[in-house]
């Protein structure tokens, strides 16, 4: 409804799964709003889908989880860009290293 209601239907797909299940092309950017556990899990995968210079950005992870989200982005392939603080959360920009 959100992608309609901005009126990009034409420039924005949207399913549902399992994390990066099934994902099989690459992609521009990668989103990922949930338990940095879950983020810390599957960082490896996101680089298999992140095209080279792409970007992933994670959020949703509490201040305490936030070196180790980072540890994590770096050791699969990323360079961390930007670190968002909120209040407790935090949200993290990274790119794909070439």
């Amino acid at each position: 409804q959100n992608v309609e209601l901005n009126k990009v239907q034409d420039k924005v797909s949207v399913s549902q799964g399992n994390l990066l299940d099934g994902v099989n092309e690459q992609a521009d950017i990668v989103v990922a709003n949930i338990l940095a556990e879950v983020i810390m899990r599957f960082t490896d995968d996101v680089a298999k889908v992140v095209k080279p210079g792409g970007y992933f950005i994670a959020s949703g992870i509490i201040q305490t989880k936030k070196q180790d989200v980072k540890e994590a982005i770096i050791a699969s392939g990323f360079t961390v860009e930007e670190t968002i603080l909120m209040e407790d959360w935090v949200a993290i920009i990274a790119k794909r290293n070439d």
